[in-house]
């Protein structure tokens, strides 16, 4: 056969659909509500005073408070005026992108991560919301990465539960040789090895490797600094239900 670098996509797509999957457990997976929402993101050159930052703060406590009511409408509004106000902050990103969540806008969410990312790639929070929408949406190995770079950040209990939700599906992804027939088909076909990366994730990297931004995420079954190692995260949240914001 010959590689897949060099098929045709129809070609590409007929492989990948031959090719065994892992027998993976998709029950928390949620279908994305985003559709055509555009959201601002504020202007990268805009100079912020003072006032901004006070205006943006005003309206981000009213949002908390609208969020809190479970008016998550309300409180999205109100993040996009504050983040219009100072788009530089990483934090009005992020509670923007927890309120996506609760909207089940994940993919709407993961771009307020990216921007809170790039803005302080050492913030805990995006890449824990950005993990959780990954999750909800089932990229199981993104979200792993997710999960980890945040708990080594900043390590919260309900983070690594999420963690150890996804990491069985994760380890299927990248280590076929808990799956039989898929090391089979590999060992038959290298080239297969392509295309299971596609169906990983364009990253295609082992959560063990550092991402983008420089932060390494913990390999599996590697204990946190600062976590119980008898932690299970069996305390966590319904994989179908987002945090509350801070």
């Amino acid at each position: 056969m010959s590689s897949a670098n060099n098929t045709s996509p129809s070609d590409q797509h007929e492989v990948v659909k031959e090719l065994p999957m892992p027998d993976l457990d998709n029950s928390g997976v949620v279908t994305d509500q985003t559709d055509d929402l555009l959201l601002s993101m504020g202007d990268p050159d805009k100079e912020v005073g003072d006032g901004d930052v006070d205006r943006a703060n005003q309206n981000k406590e009213a949002a908390m408070a609208a969020f809190n009511e479970g008016d998550y409408q309300k409180a999205l509004d109100l993040l996009t005026l504050a983040i219009t106000l100072n788009p530089g902050s990483a934090i009005l990103h992020a509670k923007r992108a927890n309120t996506l969540l609760k909207m089940s806008k994940m993919k709407a969410a993961i771009q307020d991560c990216d921007k809170a990312i790039k803005i302080n790639p050492d913030s805990a929070q995006p890449y824990k919301f950005r993990g959780r929408a990954n999750q909800l949406l089932g990229n199981w190995v993104k979200a792993h990465q997710d999960f980890a770079i945040s708990c080594k950040l900043d390590y919260d209990d309900m983070t690594y539960g999420w963690m150890k939700e996804v990491e069985s599906n994760a380890k299927k992804l990248m280590f076929p040789e808990g799956d039989p027939e898929l090391l089979n088909a590999i060992k038959n076909d290298p080239s297969l090895i392509q295309n299971l990366m596609n169906i990983v994730g364009a990253s295609g990297a082992p959560p063990a490797f550092a991402d983008e931004t420089g932060h390494e995420a913990n390999s599996f079954g590697a204990t946190t600094e600062g976590q119980d190692q008898g932690t299970t995260g069996n305390d966590s949240a319904s994989p179908k239900k987002a945090p509350d914001l801070d």
